[in-house]
C-alpha cells in the first residue's frame, strides 16, 4: 500500500516516512515496505523477554516506524495484520479464530494483488518471490545492519532511483483490478480461505461473551504452590496465579464484562485467556436479567 499512501496527500506524516526510508534504503524493497534488520533484531531481543523486565528504551525504539504523534500515519491503508490485530473480542477463543482466519485471508489477497500489480508494471515473473517474505529473504543489509548499494541494486534493477514511481504506478493497477479477477487470481486457495472465514464468523456468533457474568456459586479455592490457587467447582478445576483473583472477582453479577475487562487494562493484564480458561472449566456462568 505505499502506492496508495504516497498518492494521498491527506497522509502526510505516512508519506514522509515512506520518502525518508526510500532516502535511506532502509527496507524499501519492491515488495514495500518491510523491518529492517535493526528493527528486527531489537524485536527478537524483546520476544525473548518477560514484559516486566524489558528495558523501557527498547519497548519505545519497538514502535511501528509509522507510529506518529500519537496516532498511526497510516491507518487508512495498513495491512493485514493491523487490521486484524484487538487486544482482546467479544467472542473470547472464537473471536480470535474468527479474526485469525480474516488475517490469513486479507495476508493472501495483499500478496496476489501486490505480485499481480508487479507482474502488469513489467517486473520479470520470474524473479517475484510467491509467497510472504520479511527484509532478510532478500539480504539487503550486512551482518552489520548496514544497507548494501550493491544488493539494493540488484533487488531494485533498473527501477533504482524510481522507487516512489514504481509504488504510485504499481497502485494504480491495484486500483483498476476488479473483483473478479480477483477471485480468479486467488483460485482454489482463495475459496478454502474465504470459506474459513465464513464458518468462523458463524462459531463467533454463537459464542460471544455475554454482557454480564458470574462466578460458578459451587466455587471453591485452594492453594496449589507458591502463588498459585486451584479454583474448584463440582465437576472441573482449574488453576490460577494468585495475583489474578482480584480480577477474577470481578465477576461478581453486578460488572459488566466490559468492566471487568477494563480492569485488566489498568494493569496491563489482558483478560482474553484467563476468561476463556474459566469458561471452558464452567467456572463463569451467564447472568440472565430475572438473576440481577
Amino acid at each position: 500500500m505505499c502506492g496508495a499512501i504516497l498518492s494521498d496527500r491527506n497522509q502526510m506524516d505516512g508519506r514522509e516516512i515512506i520518502l525518508e526510508k526510500i532516502r535511506l534504503k532502509r527496507g524499501v524493497t519492491p515488495y514495500g515496505i518491510l523491518p529492517d534488520a535493526d528493527y528486527t533484531a531489537r524485536k527478537q531481543e524483546l520476544d525473548g523477554a518477560d514484559f516486566w523486565s524489558k528495558p523501557k528504551e527498547l519497548l519505545e525504539k519497538q514502535l511501528c516506524p509509522f507510529y506518529s504523534t500519537g496516532a498511526c500515519s497510516v491507518w487508512k491503508y495498513r495491512d493485514h495484520l493491523c487490521a486484524t490485530y484487538f487486544c482482546s473480542s467479544i467472542g473470547g477463543a472464537s473471536g480470535k479464530r474468527l479474526w485469525k482466519a480474516v488475517d490469513r485471508y486479507l495476508k493472501m489477497m495483499q500478496i496476489i494483488l501486490e505480485r499481480h500489480s508487479m507482474i502488469r508494471a513489467g517486473w520479470p515473473v520470474y524473479e517475484i518471490f510467491p509467497d510472504d517474505l520479511n527484509a532478510g529473504d532478500i539480504a539487503m543489509e550486512d551482518e552489520n545492519g548496514n544497507v548494501s548499494d550493491a544488493n539494493y541494486r540488484r533487488i531494485w534493477g533498473d527501477w533504482v532511483g524510481k522507487e516512489e514511481e514504481f509504488y504510485l504506478l504499481c497502485y494504480k493497477y491495484f486500483r483498476e483490478t476488479e473483483p473478479e479477477s480477483f477471485r480468479q487470481f486467488a483460485g482454489l486457495g482463495g475459496e478454502i480461505l474465504e470459506s474459513c472465514v465464513i464458518e468462523a464468523h458463524r462459531h463467533f456468533l454463537k459464542n460471544v461473551l455475554p454482557d454480564q457474568m458470574r462466578l460458578s456459586p459451587d466455587l471453591t479455592t485452594e492453594e496449589a504452590g507458591p502463588g498459585r490457587l486451584v479454583l474448584r467447582s463440582d465437576l472441573t478445576s482449574y488453576e490460577v496465579p494468585v495475583l489474578l483473583m482480584p480480577l477474577i472477582k470481578g465477576f461478581d453479577g453486578l460488572r459488566s464484562t466490559k468492566e471487568v475487562f477494563n480492569l485488566g487494562y489498568d494493569v496491563l493484564y489482558n483478560m482474553d485467556q484467563l476468561v476463556d480458561g474459566l469458561l471452558s472449566h464452567d467456572l463463569l456462568i451467564k447472568v440472565n436479567k430475572s438473576q440481577k
